[in-house]
């Protein structure tokens, strides 16, 4: 029996579907075409006319169509429903480490965490800083406030940049190899 007499449409081809896919992805009948068929052999306005023929296939427009729908579907997925798929894992879930993994986003997904870092050493600058005398350098850190951690939700990383130890030149010391050195004689 064939398909048409069932009222079933007959299933597109190998090549059909690739088109049909790459349509979806591309949105170009022409790139889609050239993708899913041998075109080495074709001239570009045989293809524009065969690429054109098959988007209009009334078969591949209900496939695209459903591909569509499909696509859309997928998308409609809401930070809401992640969350409580998540939740629903933390609580009902039968592996300890997925449980753990979701609490630790659900955490994170509300700000419950936020990350530290302190960072100290000494600093490397070759610009008109390391041009300045030790004294100058001493008088203008003095100056500066004392340093602290910075810890919120809007800033989660919180730098600390310590005053320098007297008699240490950065201008001849690596970044952050904390090595003093003697002042020059």
């Amino acid at each position: 029996m064939a398909y048409r007499d069932k009222g079933v449409p007959k299933p597109l081809t190998p090549k059909q579907e690739a088109f049909a896919q790459a349509y979806l992805l591309t949105g170009n009948a022409t790139a889609a075409y050239r993708q899913a068929y041998d075109t080495q052999q074709m001239q570009d306005p045989s293809i524009y006319v065969a690429a054109h023929a098959l988007v209009h296939n009334p078969k591949i427009t209900l496939r695209l169509d459903k591909l569509k729908a499909d696509a859309s579907r997928l998308a409609d997925v809401t930070i809401a429903d992640v969350v409580a798929g998540l939740l629903d894992i933390a609580r009902n879930g039968r592996v300890e480490s997925a449980k753990a993994r979701a609490w630790e986003l659900i955490g994170k997904h509300l700000g419950m965490f936020t990350d530290r870092i302190q960072v100290e050493g000494l600093l490397h600058h070759t610009g008109a800083v390391g041009q300045l005398s030790d004294s100058d350098l001493r008088r203008l850190l003095d100056a500066l406030p004392a340093p602290t951690v910075i810890d919120a939700p809007a800033l989660p990383l919180g730098i600390v940049a310590p005053a320098l130890p007297p008699g240490t030149d950065t201008a001849d010391s690596a970044p952050g190899d904390g090595a003093p050195v003697s002042e020059p004689t």
